[in-house]
């Protein structure tokens, strides 16, 4: 699925335990982040955790107010997801 900007696109949901057939372990990081990482790279995700994807602006205006943008909402959905980004 590629990443769009468009507030009506579903965000998608990771569930390691049933995509990663791996378990991440204290001895095996190395190749279960190898494993997600193409697991990002095949959902069109791994913008959002290198950056290379940055957040469009929260708000834009509309009518002369500032309104809430829906791209930035569609943006922030997957990262939470991924849990990769801190939001304040």
């Amino acid at each position: 699925m590629a990443a769009t900007s468009s507030s009506a696109a579903t965000p998608v949901t990771i569930s390691a335990t049933s995509q990663l057939p791996v378990k991440l372990t204290a001895t095996n990081f190395a190749s279960w982040k190898a494993l997600f990482n193409a697991l990002l790279c095949g959902l069109d995700l791994s913008g959002y955790v290198d950056g290379s994807f940055p957040a469009p602006p929260k708000t834009i205006e509309s009518d002369g107010k500032a309104v809430s943008n829906p791209a930035y909402s569609f943006w922030r959905s997957p990262t939470i997801v991924v849990g990769t980004r801190n939001f304040n």
